[in-house]
């Protein structure tokens, strides 16, 4: 592989869209949620759940041309390490699509980013080779959406954004600490500014930009992530959830929870001299 890249977020949070998008690009892979095959326990309980999960290709995981001999791999092959799994599946995506793609892992959690780099020499990736993408959604928004998901409630918001804070300012110290090369991108400008966005993606990740981008076919083999991946008519649009800019209540707990308004800016950009 030429580089990959490990999208690090909170859940619902537009890593989905992120590697759908990035994975537009002729030199890209967008492979999903790859902690979902690599890591035994979460495969198991995919196949053993008797959920046929749909590949963005349309068909079933087991059934799909790229995913069903990599999930018969592993399946028969449980005590292999993350490292080995991890150089067979790199083997197996160059013969695929061909060894000069980036390939982009959407897992985003702390933990698979960890093993990631913990592995990442014994699968062949340098340090070099790889790139943290710091996704981030606003508070204000993501606390909305989590409103949508569940109880709709100040402690509930609060509870939200407090978490938001702590996972955020983990994913920065991660991000600047992991010894490679890292980027930082907010839901709001991937939906407001995609072009300036996906420039700044692409030269990140070492691939040429083109203003046409938006006019190259979505990624056709992203295994697992949100379900918008698989709906057509949804996943060639970049929309924004709005909600929350007519919610007093969360604007209110924006500016009270302490430590989530002054973490949102510094990210964003907003407070560097």
């Amino acid at each position: 592989m030429k580089r990959v890249v490990y999208i690090l977020s909170e859940e619902h949070c537009g890593s989905t869209l992120l590697s759908m998008q990035l994975g537009r690009h002729p030199d890209v892979f967008s492979a999903g949620e790859l902690d979902r095959f690599l890591i035994q326990s979460h495969l198991e309980r995919r196949i053993g759940s008797g959920r046929r999960t749909q590949c963005s290709c349309g068909a079933p995981l087991d059934a799909c041309d790229f995913w069903a001999p990599v999930m018969q791999r592993f399946m028969s092959d449980g005590g292999s390490s993350l490292s080995m799994r991890l150089s067979w599946l790199l083997g197996y995506i160059g013969r695929f699509h061909g060894s000069d793609k980036v390939l982009v892992d959407a897992s985003k959690n702390l933990s698979s980013a960890k093993a990631l780099l913990s592995e990442a020499a014994g699968a062949g990736i340098t340090p070099e080779q790889l790139l943290i993408v710091h996704l981030f959604r606003d508070p204000r928004g993501s606390a909305a959406s989590a409103a949508a998901r569940g109880k709709d409630t100040a402690l509930a918001a609060i509870r939200h954004m407090r978490l938001w804070k702590w996972r955020n300012a983990e994913f920065r110290r991660f991000s600047s600490e992991a010894g490679c090369d890292s980027i930082r991108v907010s839901y709001e400008d991937l939906c407001f500014s995609p072009d300036q966005a996906m420039e700044r993606l692409h030269k990140a990740i070492g691939v040429e930009h083109s203003p046409d981008w938006r006019s190259w076919p979505i990624a056709m083999h992203l295994g697992t992530g949100n379900r918008v991946r698989t709906q057509k008519g949804r996943r060639e649009a970049i929309a924004y959830d709005q909600r929350w800019f007519e919610s007093g209540k969360i604007q209110a707990l924006y500016w009270l929870v302490p430590g989530v308004r002054a973490l949102n800016r510094e990210l964003k950009g907003l407070d560097q001299p």
